[in-house]
């Protein structure tokens, strides 16, 4: 025998609580997505060789997207292949030959980075402007942290998901 279902309307605590999963997702992603850029002016300039140098190739939409993992003084930070001039800054990198990189230490954005990396802005290859500040400030626009926003996206579908049953739950409740 199937047991009898009492129909009851939500409690408040339910709605409160798919209504927090669709805030708190979309919090996570607005913040994620602010554009944070340090005046170039308040950049650090570090001065060396590209140490702890690690390449890293992924799969993307279009092709492969190579990675380089390197670190100067105690800052870490990446140089991309959809960056001017990768192969040039990858052979430096390999040949240890000194460079002039200017970073931002500042938090540019509400969600927290890996504690040591930092922002490359400029990034000079003995009298080789590789990457200027305009460029870096404009391609890096879209570049977000995808987890983080598949992270709001889910809370917010749960949020959603959540507040469709309630939905459901009140209107079976009033209608019988």
């Amino acid at each position: 025998m199937k047991a009898l279902q009492q129909k009851r309307q939500p409690a408040f605590l339910e709605w409160l609580f798919c209504i927090g999963f669709v805030v708190a997702g979309a919090v996570i992603m607005v913040l994620n997505m602010l554009p944070g850029s340090t005046p170039e002016s308040e950049l650090i300039l570090l001065k060396g060789k590209l140490q702890d140098v690690k390449e890293v190739e992924l799969k993307a939409k279009t092709g492969f997207v190579s990675i380089l993992n390197c670190s100067l003084d105690k800052y870490h930070f990446e140089y991309t292949s959809l960056m001017p001039a990768y192969a040039m800054v990858r052979d430096a990198a390999n040949a240890g030959t000194p460079v002039d990189a200017w970073v931002s230490t500042k938090m540019e954005r509400a969600i927290l980075r890996e504690p040591g990396k930092v922002r490359l802005y400029k990034l000079d290859i003995g009298k080789d402007h590789i990457l200027d500040y305009d460029t870096a400030v404009t391609e890096s626009g879209g570049a977000h942290d995808n987890s983080l926003l598949t992270v709001g996206g889910v809370l917010i579908l749960i949020g959603i998901f959540g507040t469709y049953v309630n939905w459901k739950q009140l209107d079976n409740f009033r209608n019988g």
